[in-house]
């Protein structure tokens, strides 16, 4: 890509009649260029994606769909998904394994396991569960 592709020719002829030189005319091209590539970079890297998902974006071998389409089923997953404590660990398990895992855990009441199951625009749903007496 040449200065007169990049800043379109009306932008360069009115530079060359305003008196700039050819090599000024490039040089304030090539500025512009990094620039707008930078901005294209913190743009793809604000969207959650990657170093090499940004780069593969940005040099046309993939497109910014199909690089984001991971990263927002993840995120659909987690608005779905139940946050358990076990022994002061935290996991996240999706719903049908939260309630599978405390339909086998004693001391997991009914009510806990019925606010398991909300919505899944309600957030993250906590569930204690404790150890099991000996």
């Amino acid at each position: 890509m040449n200065a007169r592709e990049f800043l379109g020719d009306e932008l360069v002829n009115n530079l060359q009649n305003a008196g700039y030189t050819d090599e000024s005319i490039v040089e304030f091209a090539k500025k512009n260029y990094f620039k707008a590539m930078r901005d294209e970079r913190e743009r793809l890297s604000a969207r959650g994606l990657d170093g090499a998902s940004v780069q593969a974006v940005m040099r046309g071998e993939t497109s910014e769909e199909a690089a984001t389409k991971p990263i927002l089923a993840q995120r659909e997953l987690n608005k779905q998904a139940v946050k358990l404590t076990i022994d002061g660990q935290d996991t996240l398990l999706g719903k049908a394994g939260a309630a599978a895992l405390a339909l086998l855990t004693p001391g997991v009441s009914n009510e806990t396991l019925a606010r398991s199951g909300a919505g899944a625009g309600e957030g993250l749903n906590l569930i204690k569960l404790s150890p099991s007496p000996a």
